[in-house]
């Protein structure tokens, strides 16, 4: 959850307003952030997205899925690079 935890012990309501839970003290990166760095501080301080600033503005953010999506297109990457295994000619043996 992305809950600190005295929010967890408090009680909202459905008419809560998000100001009264919103986090204030967000940790942002800048656009040439490297993913790795970027993918290591996000699950060391357990956040799901990043925000990105430039220049005092939002520019982007990178979350979670992004970096289930850049996964999967290194690992179909791999798969296209690894010669396949041929199985020896019996035969031949």
């Amino acid at each position: 959850s992305c809950l600190h935890p005295d929010d967890a012990e408090q009680s909202f309501t459905l008419d809560t307003p998000l100001y009264e839970m919103m986090h204030t003290n967000i940790m942002t990166a800048e656009p040439r952030a490297g993913l790795k760095e970027s993918a290591i501080y996000m699950q060391k301080h357990k956040v799901g997205c990043l925000p990105i600033v430039h220049k005092g503005h939002l520019v982007g953010i990178i979350t979670d899925t992004d970096f289930v999506t850049i996964a999967i297109n290194l690992l179909e990457l791999q798969e296209e690079v690894e010669p396949e295994e041929i199985e020896p000619d019996e035969e031949a043996l």
